[in-house]
């Protein structure tokens, strides 16, 4: 995927028809030992979330991985699924996500949408527990190269534009970092997430459907960004955090040097601080990801 943030058209989209298409519902438990896989896997510290006692806001999204994708099953044929590549992912924190927290995760399919680049499926996904909803979430699974005949028959009933983050006005950043993706990144990320999509695992694959290298994961980008942030902000505990939402735009490769720019937002809202960040390949600085986050005040 090589979509510019400058130039994303993006056509008319079909609405999934709710009674046609219900919820796929799951029970998980947000174990211990998986949250410190993951947090091992991202080289992240247990202490910043909840001294201990919370899950990393993204490990929601490893969570409900799987009723998603069951959920995307229903529109998508089995032929489409190894063109599949993340564009886009939005979460809102309801309250965070504790260790050992017994889940209800609800997943359905929302929208296709075309695209220049392929169709996009939109899949949305609630997490509760006995105590009410944990988070909302939502993916924006871009399908390359495959158009909507490909999918389910549906009628089209309205035009809208999926999220397209428009982070900042080009001022000058309020801070910038550098990560450099470790080699042995994918290995931990999929160990973790289940996530063994070829273009993720075998170079091979990843050329032959038009990645120069083996493909970091979306998410596992995100995150590594979000961290990074936060540490940045000088942000010690991610419960902090209210909602995220990435637009991928670039596939990222193991071992590429990272820059990361970031904007605070200038108009103090009253539910938070927001942040706006991005991720440029160093040698080309061309935009790979874009981010807004929301951050509860000290």
């Amino acid at each position: 995927m090589d979509t510019d943030p400058d130039d994303a058209p993006c056509l008319s989209p079909i609405t999934i028809d709710a009674c046609r298409y219900p919820a796929v519902t799951s029970n998980v438990t947000a174990g211990s030992y998986a949250i410190d896989r993951y947090l091992e896997s991202l080289g992240d510290e247990r202490s910043l979330h909840g001294e201990g006692t919370a899950a990393p806001p993204l490990f929601g999204a490893i969570l409900a991985r799987t009723a998603m994708l069951a959920a995307g099953t229903i529109i998508v044929p089995s032929s489409a699924v190894d063109y599949a590549v993340h564009r886009g992912f939005s979460l809102i924190a309801h309250r965070p996500l504790v260790r050992e927290d017994a889940l209800v995760i609800h997943s359905t399919p929302r929208c296709l949408i075309a695209t220049v680049w392929g169709t996009v499926l939109k899949v949305d996904a609630k997490i509760e527990c006995t105590d009410g909803l944990v988070s909302e979430q939502s993916s924006e699974i871009l399908f390359r190269g495959l158009g909507c005949e490909r999918f389910a028959p549906l009628p089209l009933l309205r035009e809208s534009r999926s999220f397209e983050p428009r982070p900042h006005n080009r001022a000058e950043p309020f801070g910038t970092t550098n990560i450099v993706i470790d080699h042995n990144q994918n290995r931990r990320y999929l160990e973790c997430s289940g996530d063994f999509h070829p273009i993720h695992v075998d170079r091979d694959i990843a050329v032959a459907f038009g990645f120069k290298d083996i493909v970091v994961h979306g998410l596992c980008t995100l995150a590594l960004g979000l961290k990074s942030v936060s540490k940045m902000l000088s942000i010690s505990d991610s419960r902090r955090l209210r909602s995220v939402r990435g637009r991928f735009w670039r596939p990222v490769y193991l071992e590429d040097s990272v820059d990361i720019f970031v904007w605070k937002d200038s108009d103090r809202g009253r539910d938070g601080l927001r942040y706006f960040f991005e991720m440029k390949r160093s040698l080309s600085n061309r935009t790979l990801l874009s981010s807004e986050l929301l951050f509860t005040e000290d």
